[in-house]
């Protein structure tokens, strides 16, 4: 039997995001859609997410405040 699975990342994002919901909805999307499937999904950030170059980075010292 060949087990299928799936490996999405996000890489040097750089603190902008105008563009974050869509990236969260679409992280989501494929967790949920894996997981109908029953087949294994792995969701990563590979670095350089945050720089505390944004005011809500800098507010959060540069922690993670998401969930996917």
């Amino acid at each position: 039997m060949i087990e299928k699975f799936s490996f999405y990342y996000t890489n040097d994002l750089h603190s902008q995001f105008s563009n974050w919901s869509q990236v969260a909805t679409f992280m989501k999307q494929k967790k949920h859609f894996h997981a109908k499937k029953k087949e294994s999904c792995w969701l990563f950030d590979i670095g350089d997410h945050v720089d505390r170059v944004h005011p809500i980075a800098e507010a959060f010292m540069g922690r993670q405040t998401y969930n996917f």
